[in-house]
């Protein structure tokens, strides 16, 4: 018998400009070989020398593993036992057969049967979960091997088990054989060949219970071979301009690699983000005839086709309020040109998508009409980040503080649920990064606040 040791070692690293996945999974297993119809060499073939063991005898008293012998062959007690004759106790007696005295023939050397109608019920990812029928033995069958390959992978008692520790988008071929007490091995079962899953996203055409996408800057563009975009379901290239009625500009190259990603990750929406900070000016403008709105929004599908996207996301930093009833007529448009768009190009399961990236307080909304405009969004993406610039507080904060009694993430998803938009839509934003600033005092603000308080080192120059 041959025995070998086998590792499998997983490991994976990755990161979009503020995130890190890192996962190193390590298991050791270790595997012995024996043919089928053979026993292992811990039950190897036991051989009885003429008639050595004492002649039984009917008035003695005899323990568990006491041995006799009685015409020509050799019994084994398997209880304490008195006047029961081995040549009749049968299976269920007191005696079991061993050998004839003097020959050579082997204890249990039938292997089972081997398993039949080997099936999986259920893959993940990651798991792989099997079933069989069971197999049949002269004595007992006492378990199953599960090999993945030529590897052992798991000893079972039942005939289901779940193999572990896989590789999402992996082939892999099962097979089961069954073993009984004298270490005996069936022939393996049906050969079964398993995918396990892409990724734990959803399938394309789907709406997703939850999203996670990142805004890739093109000033700070990564090495997209970091990006985790098997955790990902968006990704945000930022920004394209808006002028002239169309969407222009954006590095072509770079959002080729961006959708490059989608071989890792079929599920991954990759869209354009139009606007920003400081590519918002020529917005309202557009969104004020219908004549602009329109020839925009045919410019964005032509956009998304020659580059291969999933959608467009508007960051419009940020409609006055006389731009509100134009604000909802331009998404409207974008939508009914999309979705007309979606359907020649044979996406009616998978349309295009349009969100839009949204302020997070009162102000960041006054030119928006949530109520009338979320319906032709398939997300809206808050700007939970950034709400204190230039002073010490915190900029992206879950609840608000002492220092912050307006700007929290759960002020702005009140603000927007209580302004009509369905939970399902809102997607807040968390801000990877960190802002300082710096603030002078005078001295008797210091002497107030400072000095001599906890936390505080008098330093001298001379």
């Amino acid at each position: 018998m041959n025995g070998k040791n086998v590792i499998k070692g997983h490991f994976k690293r990755g990161f979009l400009s503020l995130f890190m996945v890192a996962s190193l999974v390590i298991s050791l297993i270790t595997s012995f070989s024996i043919p089928a119809g053979h026993v292992s060499a811990a039950e190897s073939i036991q051989a009885v020398a003429a008639c050595t063991d004492a002649a039984w005898d009917a008035t003695k008293t005899y323990n568990g593993g006491n041995r006799v012998s009685l015409n020509g062959k050799v019994y084994e007690a398997k209880w304490w036992t008195l006047n029961e004759n081995p040549a009749q106790s049968g299976s269920w007696g007191a005696w079991k057969y061993i050998s004839d005295c003097g020959g050579t023939t082997p204890g249990d050397t039938t292997a089972p049967t081997a398993p039949a109608n080997l099936t999986s019920t259920a893959k993940t990812a990651n798991t792989v979960s099997l079933s069989w029928s069971a197999s049949t033995d002269n004595v007992a069958v006492t378990g199953y091997n599960v090999y993945s390959g030529s590897t052992l992978n798991t000893t079972v008692t039942g005939t289901t088990a779940t193999v572990s520790g896989l590789t999402a988008s992996t082939a892999y071929t099962f097979t089961v054989k069954a073993k009984d007490a004298a270490g005996n091995l069936s022939a393996a079962s049906n050969v079964l060949s398993v995918t396990t899953s892409d990724t734990s996203t959803p399938n394309p055409g789907t709406t997703p219970n939850k999203v996670i996408g990142g805004y890739v800057a093109d000033w700070n563009f990564p090495n997209v071979n970091t990006i985790p975009a098997t955790k990902l379901t968006h990704l945000y290239y930022a920004f394209a301009n808006a002028a002239n009625n169309a969407v222009s500009g954006g590095d072509t190259g770079k959002i080729a690699q961006l959708v490059s990603l989608k071989q890792k990750n079929p599920s991954l929406k990759v869209l354009i983000s139009v606007g920003g900070w400081g590519n918002s000016a020529n917005f309202s403008g557009i969104a004020s005839t219908d004549a602009n709105r329109t020839a925009f929004a045919n410019s964005a599908l032509q956009y998304i086709r020659a580059n291969k996207l999933d959608g467009i996301d508007i960051d419009w930093e940020y409609p006055a309020v006389s731009d509100k009833q134009n604000y909802t007529l331009f998404i409207k448009k974008i939508r009914e040109v999309l979705d007309a768009g979606s359907v020649a190009d044979g996406r009616s399961n998978n349309k295009y998508q349009v969100t839009a990236a949204t302020g997070a307080s009162q102000y960041g909304i006054e030119g928006i009409d949530l109520a009338s405009v979320q319906q032709y969004f398939d997300y809206i993406n808050i700007m939970t980040y950034d709400m204190q610039v230039g002073t010490n507080s915190h900029h992206t904060n879950l609840y608000t503080s002492s220092l912050n009694s307006s700007y929290s993430v759960d002020n702005a998803v009140k603000l927007y649920k209580n302004s009509g938009v369905a939970t399902s839509k809102i997607v807040i934003g968390g801000a990877f990064y960190s802002a300082g600033t710096t603030t002078e005092y005078t001295y008797d603000q210091l002497l107030a606040s400072y000095i001599n308080k906890n936390g505080w080192t008098r330093q001298w120059m001379m």
